[in-house]
């Protein structure tokens, strides 16, 4: 599956290599990146407009937590460069869409 970045006009990020690890450089290159994809994605609903703040202190699930892990974490897996160098989020869900559930850690492999 392809993703393409969601929100334009499309910010052009210092390249890198595809599939390498991505970090923001500084709080401007973050803000951008959230800006084009945590806002435009199901998994947070604070970021993308759909909860308040008061919604989510109530149900934390409406949250996205990778965006709380890269606060504190200095690689997050998701966050790689693509095929053409950009930056991009691997488990991007467009607005709208169903969030998939995570896989059961207790479920044994049928293969």
């Amino acid at each position: 599956m392809s993703i393409v970045q969601p929100k334009l006009p499309r910010v052009k990020f210092a390249p890198g290599a595809p599939g390498e690890s991505y970090m923001p450089s500084n709080g401007s290159e973050g803000e951008y990146f959230f800006g084009m994809w945590c806002e435009e994605c199901a998994r947070d609903k604070l970021m993308n407009g759909e909860a308040t703040i008061e919604q989510t202190d109530k149900d934390p699930s409406l949250l996205c937590e990778i965006i709380g892990r890269s606060y504190c974490n200095d690689a997050i897996p998701e966050w790689v460069h693509g095929d053409d160098g950009q930056p991009k989020c691997t488990q991007f869900v467009p607005k709208g869409d169903p969030v998939p559930l995570p896989p059961n850690p207790d479920q044994g492999s049928l293969l």
